[in-house]
């Protein structure tokens, strides 16, 4: 993990009076948290409704296309045997 805090107070405050940005005491805090403290990751096992909804129509119009490219298909060899 890259630590991009300074350890040194006065690179820090060097730093602050280089970029015109003052870390307060929250700045702080969230740091800690994010940098240095426990990764927390959720998994469940079920699926949002709304993607589900979103795969099954998305299923189901490729496969209304691939049914009317099939029926197209035959069409044009059906014509063209008749044009023989």
């Amino acid at each position: 993990m890259l630590d991009i805090c300074a350890k040194s107070k006065e690179y820090h405050k060097q730093m602050e009076t280089l970029h015109n940005v003052v870390m307060t005491d929250e700045d702080h805090a969230f740091y800690q948290d994010n940098c240095h403290g426990d990764y927390v990751a959720i998994c469940t096992r079920t699926v949002p409704q709304k993607w589900l909804k979103q795969q099954k129509r998305r299923q189901k119009r490729e496969e209304a296309v691939e049914k009317y490219h099939e029926k197209a298909e035959a069409a044009a060899s059906a014509d063209i045997l008749q044009k023989q």
